[in-house]
């Protein structure tokens, strides 16, 4: 089963990016029409990011509210439904919505790079063998509306999820019902999964390569790791923002944040160091270090739907990606 066979997606454009030239290529011939038409979103509605700021102020800013939201139709491909895709404002310039948080799906709450995820582990549970054992899932992650969306929508896996909880824990220790994992040390046996998923993690991992291997070591061969993680496609090299020395965090660069689900967003804007901390901004040695951990494919995924709700990631625009890893 090739990868461009799980990802034959009528009405999406996806590409397989082995190296920098390859997506250069490809994201020349796109990215002017593709800008344009996010840059004519945006300026449609930038009335509502007046009345956005307005709710901000407000300290509104959880409350829905049409009056700053607009929608676009389309067709999920989380919960498989004719809906429409909600987007706002929020953590975004002032010229670009910021498609990557936004493009939430009316009935299932889905967004963009979550719902491609889906696809595409959806496609490979479809086309799994017949076996006596299911399509075996393991997600990075357990308390959150992906995990909850794969549990409802992926009914023909086995899937387990997991947090991570703290260095007090053992991974495997199961916390009021949520199970603490160590993406860098896990409890799980070798050879377990046919894939696992992670949303925006690694680059909060502070041995980042270890936990590669470890991903590498608990799938089992030919299962793919796929998962989104900030890379910075202007840089061919990795800058680690902070590492672990003597058991504390030593900062390499200024301190950079990601939102915490777990803290409310208003204490988050008030103090920033309450969100996550990024030890990594991934350049496209990722691929490299992939290879290193074991997996033999490895690949970025460029892709754009207008019709599925996959416009261009903030700050780039044109495309969104994923990464991709088969052992």
């Amino acid at each position: 089963m090739s990868h461009q066979t799980v990802t034959s997606q009528p009405d999406a454009d996806v590409h397989y990016f082995k190296n920098r030239k390859e997506f250069e290529t490809v994201y020349a011939s796109v990215r002017k029409d593709r800008h344009e038409f996010e840059k004519h979103i945006g300026k449609i509605n930038r009335h509502r990011r007046y009345l956005y700021n307005l709710k901000k102020v407000l300290l509104l800013a959880n409350i829905h509210s049409t009056i700053s939201s607009w929608y676009m139709p389309g067709i999920c491909q989380a919960c498989i439904k004719p809906t429409r895709f909600r987007s706002d404002w929020r953590v975004s310039d002032k010229w670009l919505p910021n498609f990557s948080l936004g493009m939430e799906c009316e009935h299932c709450g889905t967004i963009g790079r979550n719902r491609f995820i889906m696809h595409y582990l959806r496609q490979m549970e479809t086309q799994h063998p017949a076996r006596q054992q299911p399509f075996r899932l393991h997600l990075y992650e357990q308390t959150t509306p992906f995990f909850r969306n794969v549990m409802q929508f992926l009914k023909q896996s086995t899937v387990t999820g997991s947090e991570y909880l703290g260095a007090k824990y053992n991974s495997g220790d199961t916390i009021q019902g949520v199970r603490h994992e160590d993406i860098q040390a896990t409890s799980f046996a070798s050879n377990m999964f046919d894939a696992v998923a992670s949303i925006d993690v690694l680059e909060h991992v502070p041995d980042f390569e270890k936990a590669l291997k470890e991903t590498c070591r608990i799938l089992k061969p030919g299962g793919t790791y796929i998962f989104t993680t900030p890379v910075f496609f202007e840089n061919d090299a990795t800058l680690n923002r902070a590492t672990i020395e003597g058991g504390k965090i030593k900062h390499l660069q200024p301190p950079a944040y990601h939102g915490d689900p777990a803290v409310h967003p208003l204490r988050q804007f008030l103090d920033p160091s309450r969100g996550v901390l990024v030890y990594h901004d991934f350049g496209w040695d990722i691929l490299a270090a992939m290879k290193r951990a074991g997996f033999r494919e490895v690949y970025v995924i460029g892709y754009y739907s207008v019709l599925y709700g996959y416009l261009g990631r903030h700050g780039y625009g044109a495309m969104e990606f994923a990464l991709m890893g088969k052992k």
